[in-house]
């Protein structure tokens, strides 16, 4: 995540009650004590990058006051966020992977059609003609233009492999 903050009068990030240590953020994770006044009219720039564990998590930006703390009028504290930008990204386990070769050809809903047709695994590729009547002139052309695109790909990882052997 990152943005632009400022507080005033000095503040720091915290995920799950725990302060941000050196190296999980870049930027001003932390501005730094006393009544510095650009702690709060400058845009500091900051970015957090964690691995955290799945679940939920609570960001939380701690803000600090100084000065005449009797008067809140005279001596308001403030945050002041803008520009931010989450993203969640989830790690996911490298598995083996097995691509449908008509999801090479049918996109959308043409493929969808093929699905309801056929279970995914059946190898009777000639039932493809019941889908391909159905779609326009255009359609047709592009799934001829990827299904030759793909016969082309075959094609090389043919000859790249038998000149292996």
């Amino acid at each position: 995540m990152g943005g632009t903050w400022g507080a005033d009068n000095y503040g720091h990030f915290r995920i799950d009650r725990t302060d941000l240590l050196a190296g999980s953020g870049g930027g001003d994770i932390s501005l730094p004590r006393g009544q510095v006044v650009s702690n709060y009219s400058a845009k500091h720039v900051f970015s957090i990058a964690l691995q955290l564990k799945v679940g939920w998590h609570t960001l939380e930006v701690v803000v600090a006051n100084e000065g005449d703390e009797t008067d809140q009028a005279i001596n308001p504290a403030a945050l002041n966020i803008s520009g931010l930008e989450i993203r969640l990204n989830q790690h996911k386990p490298s598995l083996p992977v097995a691509i449908d070769p008509v999801a090479l050809v049918l996109q959308g809903k043409w493929y969808d059609m093929w699905v309801n047709l056929h279970h995914p695994n059946d190898p009777a590729f000639v039932a493809i003609s019941h889908v391909l009547e159905e779609m326009s002139p255009a359609d047709r052309q592009a799934v001829l233009t990827r299904a030759t695109q793909l016969a082309t790909f075959a094609t090389e990882v043919k000859k790249a492999a038998s000149a292996k052997v």
